[in-house]
């Protein structure tokens, strides 16, 4: 008389492996309709919510069915297996913010020291303010290099701030030409060619820049505000960055701040040694 053993299946497996691909496709499908603009911030943090839930149960199941497979011999340790994984993968998105909440636990923006002044209250300063940049150049090379580094960064520049020096009298601007055959410069010339590009401003020893920032993967928008000033032949340049909409940035602002630095030091570097494009 002989038999044959009968290994159960472990349902568990199928189940968990089910809910970890259903949570990762609803954070796609959550994310582009999100930066598509088609859901607002609220119904996106919902979901998210929702498919932490879902690959939180999974990662029960696919365990439940490993330890059945491990100590009972029950079949399905490799759909269950596949399950962990991809509910690992789920996992790390959620894994990562909770370190950086961690590692920044309050605050929506940052600043350089010189915007310590400037904050409208105490309490919208972030926690700790970074060191700013200072160049032996003239404000209009650093202007000419953040215009650089800002389009390396993928931001928009809304607009373009200037101290500008006293209004010329009323009337024609001067001659140009030959001196046999003047040309007189008109005002309305000179207001329509500044008018074709708003972002292209005048020589002058302060500028204050506005432009949005984006951040990767979520775009979440961050306000960002630069200042130049010449003093005695030496640039200083600050910097702010404020999220909107949201009150906590988990550094994305630092991270901003840090990388603009970091291209406009290169640019700075490029245009001192005759590099940079004029």
């Amino acid at each position: 008389m002989s038999g044959h053993y009968i290994r159960k299946r472990a349902r568990s497996a199928g189940w968990g492996f089910s809910l970890a691909v259903f949570a990762a496709a609803l954070l796609l499908v959550g994310l582009t309709f999100f930066r598509m603009g088609a859901v607002d911030l609220d119904a996106f943090t919902l979901t998210l919510l929702f498919a932490a839930a879902l690959v939180a149960l999974s990662l029960v199941f696919s365990l439940f069915a490993i330890s059945r497979a491990w100590g009972y011999g029950h079949r399905g340790g490799g759909r269950a297996l596949a399950a962990l994984l991809v509910g690992l993968v789920v996992v790390l998105p959620y894994a990562l913010g909770a370190a950086l909440a961690i590692e920044y636990p309050a605050g929506n923006q940052a600043a350089t020291r010189g915007f310590a002044t400037t904050a409208p209250t105490a309490t919208d300063m972030p926690a700790s303010l970074l060191p700013g940049r200072d160049y032996r150049a003239t404000a209009a090379d650093v202007y000419e290099a953040a215009q650089g580094a800002m389009s390396a960064s993928g931001w928009q520049v809304l607009e373009v701030e200037t101290r500008q020096p006293p209004e010329p009298a009323d009337g024609n601007l001067g001659i140009s030409g030959t001196v046999l055959a003047p040309v007189p410069t008109l005002r309305d010339t000179l207001e329509a060619a500044e008018d074709a590009d708003p972002l292209v401003a005048m020589d002058s020893d302060e500028y204050t820049i506005t432009a949005v920032a984006t951040a990767p993967i979520f775009g979440f928008p961050s306000d960002v505000t630069l200042r130049i000033v010449e003093e005695d032949g030496t640039s200083y340049v600050d910097m702010r960055a404020v999220s909107r909409g949201l009150s906590r940035d988990l550094g994305q602002n630092r991270r901003f701040i840090h990388a603009f630095f970091a291209r406009l030091d290169e640019a700075m570097t490029l245009l001192q040694t005759g590099a940079l494009e004029e």
